[in-house]
């Protein structure tokens, strides 16, 4: 029911505001206080279904399009309002708009008639004829939506009262009690989840629990009776307080999206408590019942796990990634096309390469030993409160080869993504990387230029000079071209180890070995206690200036070296 949502920026500053139609999924992902939630509630907002005035003008959102349902769907969607009991008279065809506990009727065929005519004039691309018309689908929206953040996510399995069950009811537990099928279909789901039975427990006057059985009720009486074979049964399940957070949070959710014929839902942190594998498994659930339903879904989360859920569901989806850095925020609607690789790539899948997408940036490198000392070499500055790559997620590929497998798909999803690399990279290998990297043919014809005459230096010399000497072996005329080189590369996010390999750096400290050997003394020599005497701190040059300065592209909103679409 939602047409078109238009943000107010785009994918890099400048460019035009995204604008994309809804599916099923609308997954928004990004960096800490990139606005995720923040853009739940103003969808909510623009839908007016808060009072005005409540939250201040919206930051992210620009417009939202409502679009009128076919004459066919408006019917389902109103006959999936709750209809009132016909023993409590309701006026002839009304449906009840649910309000707290007061019930405004309304009659089916007004409403029906009111949604076809401004689906009519909106074909057309006519104004709406009356504004009740508007209001009508605003209010039939409103009996279909549903908003879950973090604040009641470990609420929606406490007790709740029953009520009476012959009249609507906003209580979702009290709703599954009854509907069979509603009911049914989540203990599929729960049981699935977790080998034990969602069950509904009625013997409490006029409340109903959530309990955990090892077998299904036998019948409905069974679970729903007050006889002794009901008592029986329930006093052998395990009320579901007894029940870590992760399996309440899982449930509620679960059962809360399938108690009602919900048809939009606004999730906020649907991880919030779960475990990688169960967030993982709420990701697929949701989608899968989002498109089993027609339902158009949002969610804001920070969990790779449950990303991929989505996306192994098979459900049509966007996923939309918010950064906001240096006072400029973007959006950038990313493939579906190229999210795939990230996740069945062994060698992206192995490396996390999704987990950039909720980091402002990654640094990707040669092997994992690399990652190590890099990273580690990051954190020491961070916590010196130096020049440092802030929020980054450090991943490594295995050899210089397949760095383009990592680097391009991330900075087409719009992930700033470094590489770091040896000096031989200059030898082999380079024209691969600045393809991945977004440098212009033109550039990238000079660098080539530049660099084979630096190789030709080299000629009839044993690689190994280039890796543990770096340029000092030329004249210094031919030293400062190759360092004006190593510059230019810097500039798009591609730092090439100045002075040969990783094992040259920090030499003051005289470590021995190479390869893991020189990584394990390297780690024993630099310390883990800062209150120790023997503890390196950082200080200037060396590695800490090299590591420093990939923040300087990173921070840089102008960064060259990534696509604008």
């Amino acid at each position: 029911m939602l047409k078109q949502i238009v943000l107010k920026f785009g994918s890099v500053p400048g460019a035009a505001p995204l604008a994309f139609d809804p599916l099923s999924m609308t997954v928004f992902v990004g960096p800490n206080n990139s606005g995720k939630s923040l853009t739940l509630r103003e969808i909510y907002n623009k839908l007016g279904f808060r009072n005005e005035g409540q939250d201040p003008p919206e930051k992210i959102i620009d417009s939202l399009e409502v679009r009128f349902p076919a004459s066919d769907t408006a019917q389902r969607l109103v006959d999936s309002v709750p209809t009132l009991h016909p023993t409590n008279k309701p006026p002839h065809g009304s449906y009840w708009t649910v309000s707290g506990n007061s019930y405004t009727p309304v009659v089916k065929s007004d409403m029906i008639a009111s949604l076809n005519s401004g689906r009519q004039a909106q074909e057309k691309d006519l104004p709406v004829p009356l504004a009740t018309n508007k209001k009508v689908l605003t209010q039939l929206l409103s009996q279909l939506t549903l908003e879950l953040d973090g604040k009641t996510r470990l609420t929606l399995t406490d007790e709740q009262p029953l009520g009476d069950m012959l009249l609507p009811t906003k209580y979702h537990l009290a709703k599954l009690a009854a509907n069979e099928d509603a009911k049914l279909r989540v203990r599929d789901l729960i049981c699935e989840a977790f080998g034990e039975h969602f069950v509904l427990d009625l013997t409490k006057s006029g409340k109903v629990r959530v309990r955990m059985a090892s077998r299904p009720p036998a019948d409905t009486a069974e679970e729903q009776a007050l006889d002794q074979r009901a008592q029986k049964y329930h006093l052998s399940a395990k009320l579901i307080t007894e029940y870590s957070d992760g399996v309440r949070a899982y449930i509620g959710v679960v059962s809360m999206l399938a108690s009602s014929e919900y048809r939009l839902i606004l999730v906020d942190e649907p991880e919030a408590f779960l475990h990688p594998p169960l967030a993982r498994k709420l990701g697929t659930v949701i989608a899968k019942l989002a498109s089993a339903r027609e339902a158009t879904v949002f969610a804001s989360t920070h969990s790779v796990h449950f990303v991929m859920g989505c996306i192994a569901s098979g459900t049509k989806m966007n996923i939309v990634r918010l950064t906001f850095q240096s006072g400029m925020a973007t959006a950038r609607l990313l493939p579906y096309e190229k999210l795939l690789p990230l996740m069945r790539d062994p060698v992206m899948r192995s490396a996390g390469a999704l987990g950039a997408l909720f980091a402002t940036s990654a640094v990707v490198c040669e092997a994992d030993g690399d990652r190590a000392f890099y990273e580690e070499i990051n954190t020491r500055l961070t916590e010196a409160g130096m020049p440092a790559v802030e929020d980054a997620l450090f991943l490594n590929v295995n050899g210089k080869n397949a760095i383009y497998k990592i680097v391009k798909p991330l900075r087409e999803l719009g992930v700033p993504a470094a590489v770091i690399v040896d000096l031989d990279i200059l030898d082999e290998g380079l024209k691969v990387v600045l393809d991945a990297c977004y440098v212009p043919s033109a550039t990238v014809a000079g660098m080539t230029a530049t660099n084979g005459n630096l190789m030709a230096l080299y000629k009839g010399l044993n690689k190994k000079v280039l890796k543990e000497n770096g340029f000092f072996k030329l004249k210094p005329s031919d030293q400062q071209a190759g360092f004006d080189l190593l510059e230019q590369l810097c500039k798009y996010g591609i730092f090439v180890v100045p002075i040969g390999e990783l094992e040259q750096w920090l030499k003051p400290l005289q470590i021995p070995g190479k390869k893991d050997d020189w990584l394990s003394a390297m780690f024993v020599r630099l310390g883990s206690d800062p209150d120790s005497k023997s503890y390196v701190k950082p200080s200037s040059g060396d590695v800490w200036d090299f590591v420093a300065s990939i923040q300087t592209w990173v921070s840089n909103p102008n960064r060259l070296g990534m696509p604008s679409n």
